[in-house]
């Protein structure tokens, strides 16, 4: 058994396929198998698989082309390695990636290694704007975090985490045995139409914890055969062209309605897992988030903008759901790409752009070997390891202080954001749009009033903002705060509550004026509508 397998499902794609194909084959680990698995029997194919001589790569077909699902399947059963990653053919391993996964697994061992992959936009791909970009998150030094899988589920079936934070097959070190897991009570570990997104949650509900590092090991591809971004293209041609090879029939959970809105398509894929795997538990699809999710994004594919507003209003319509004009965005162009350019968006955190064409980066192959130049020399023989904070569920409050919830990628408060709410960061996260919720569970407190202070900053001062706090329906707390400056510090006065109530179930609504996003003041790319940045929020019970 080696230690690891790297899956490359395929089909018809010789002029990526060669180039992915390359950065596992210059891997310096040997403890390494590589399977390529083709749906179909595609000469191109052949001919590239000729190519290379490496006692370490195996290679299969299905003779007959079968939908990707079915094809993914289909290349599991053949790996036989420890560790398993699937990579599409039009991306790339990192050099060293191998390396420093053995490195970091030896001295934390664990069911699963994940990171957030490089996306580099081959020169092909039929969106010009991207065209040649690579864009990398990573840390300045090598850490990797013991994360909660509950902890990630819960946001993400509530719209609160991107899908990218997903410990899926597609950018994670999957062990056997959790695999096999899957198997005992299942009889496929691939199920829905996206494969990728779908085993993320799968890991989740099959592991209690998993390893996130800093340093992306992977380059997720995005060229003219991307399945994913043909999809959402707003090209009808592509549309039908991607769901003919990749898809078939689309299965469609009663719920919802067919949709290229990436919100509503993997919404669909989440109810489709949870049906299979946990139908009687939580979590549970956050429906109004999802929706709202959708509204915010509609103008990702312009040519589709009243349509998907449509299967938005269908889809709240089948659930008893209202949407709120308010979360509607306007019709406007596509978001930019993020310009070339490196910035910091978190202490040790870098966000780098790099404009591939003036570096010479002709595919996924050069994109890694530049990486490799730009990216901080990995300490792998002493990566740092970190452990992620109990997520709180229930608020105890207690006669020794305050309770501090906070809602940074590594705090405690995840699991209390309720919609209007982006995706969490390395300093807190961001209100989007013009209302948000907060949900509250509080017990044990020590007296009938409740102290509480608002820690953040403002997108764009100054601003309204308007806060309420309800229990049952009843108003507990109402203000409207003028804010004159960025930094938010809110000493709330004292918030009487019903004295035999218990736990209390607090909802917190935030409403800010004039909501805009970066993007549309000219600030920079980005096209949330930011409102308060959440850092922190105190909670005590109120001293007489």
């Amino acid at each position: 058994m080696p230690l690891f397998s790297v899956v490359i499902p395929t089909r018809a794609r010789p002029d990526t396929l060669r180039h992915g194909l390359r950065t596992v084959i210059a891997q310096s680990e040997q403890d390494l198998e590589i399977i390529v698995h083709e749906s179909g029997d595609d000469p191109a194919t052949a001919s590239v698989l000729s190519e290379f001589d490496d006692h370490r790569l195996r290679s299969f077909k299905t003779v007959e082309p079968v939908r990707m699902t079915e094809n993914w399947e289909r290349a599991l059963q053949q790996a036989t390695g420890e560790y398993l990653f699937f990579l599409g053919d039009d991306d790339g391993l990192l050099p060293r990636a191998c390396t420093i996964a053995r490195h970091i697994l030896e001295e934390q061992p664990a069911e699963i290694l994940s990171w957030r992959p490089v996306q580099y936009f081959w020169p092909d791909f039929f969106e010009a704007d991207a065209r040649d970009k690579i864009i990398a998150v990573y840390g300045t030094e090598l850490e990797c975090t013991l994360k909660s899988s509950r902890a990630t589920l819960y946001p993400t079936y509530r719209f609160r985490q991107y899908y990218i934070e997903l410990p899926m097959i597609y950018n994670s070190f999957v062990s056997r045995r959790l695999i096999e897991g899957v198997y005992q009570s299942h009889e496929r570990y691939f199920i829905g139409s996206m494969p990728d997104v779908v085993s993320g949650v799968i890991n989740l509900c099959f592991s209690s914890h998993f390893l996130r590092c800093n340093r992306p090991l992977s380059i997720s591809g995005v060229s003219r055969h991307s399945t994913g971004h043909n999809f959402g293209s707003g090209n009808p041609e592509l549309q039908s062209k991607v769901k003919s090879s990749a898809f078939g029939s689309i299965p469609l959970h009663p719920t919802m309605v067919h949709s290229h809105s990436f919100p509503l398509a993997v919404g669909n894929e989440f109810l489709i897992v949870k049906d299979e795997f946990f139908p009687e538990g939580d979590p549970e699809v956050d429906y109004a988030a999802m929706l709202q999710a959708a509204l915010q994004s509609l103008n990702d594919i312009p040519e589709e903008y009243d349509l998907v507003l449509e299967h938005c209003r269908s889809i709240a319509e089948k659930n008893n759901l209202t949407i709120q004009e308010q979360d509607i965005v306007a019709p406007g162009p596509p978001p930019r790409r993020p310009r070339p350019g490196r910035y910091e968006t978190g202490p040790g955190t870098i966000l780098e752009t790099v404009d591939g064409r003036s570096a010479a980066v002709a595919n996924v192959f050069d994109a890694a070997l530049l990486l490799d130049r730009l990216l901080p020399e990995p300490a792998i023989d002493s990566p740092r390891f970190l452990e992620e904070p109990e997520q709180t569920e229930v608020i105890a409050l207690a006669a020794s202080g305050p309770i501090t919830l906070d809602f940074s990628l590594s705090g405690n408060g995840a699991l209390l954001l309720g919609l209007g709410w982006s995706h969490l960061e390395s300093w807190g996260v961001w209100s989007v749009g013009p209302r948000s919720e907060l949900l509250l569970p509080v017990t044990a407190y020590l007296s009938t009033a409740l102290q509480i202070s608002v820690h953040g900053q403002l997108f764009r001062p100054p601003r309204s903002l308007h806060l309420r706090i309800e229990h049952d329906s009843a108003v507990l707390f109402q203000e409207e705060a003028s804010i004159t400056t960025e930094a938010v510090a809110l000493d709330l006065a004292p918030i009487t509550v019903p004295p035999s109530v218990s736990p209390l179930k607090l909802r917190v609504f935030l409403a800010i004026d004039n909501v805009a996003s970066p993007a549309e003041l000219g600030l920079n790319d980005d096209i949330r509508r930011l409102g308060l940045g959440l850092h922190r929020i105190d909670i005590s019970a109120a001293t007489s």
